[in-house]
């Protein structure tokens, strides 16, 4: 279960990013193969953060103004969160 929630506060972290990204780079990011990626999109769906898919640029996102609820984070999770966004301002 900790492996799942790192897994979608890092998609949170590189779709809040500015960065269009396709399943197939979400995948390679995530370690994990693009069908995880679709249900892991799914789940962030239906958890009320909405992610768009850019037909032009072929790629997911969060809109810019896209507010994640992060209210009902554990320490550990926000922990987690900050981590990877350091990690992402490295790249």
């Amino acid at each position: 279960m900790a492996g799942r929630i790192h897994r979608l506060l890092r998609l949170i972290a590189l779709l809040q990013s500015g960065r269009v990204y396709n399943s197939a780079q979400l995948a390679s990011e995530c370690e994990v193969s693009r069908r995880t990626v679709f249900r892991d999109l799914k789940t962030l769906q239906e958890a009320g953060i909405y992610v768009l898919y850019d037909d032009e640029k072929q790629g997911y996102l969060l809109p810019w103004r896209t507010i994640v609820p992060f209210k009902d984070l554990t320490f550990e999770e926000v922990l987690a969160l900050f981590v990877l966004s350091q990690d992402l301002d490295k790249t």
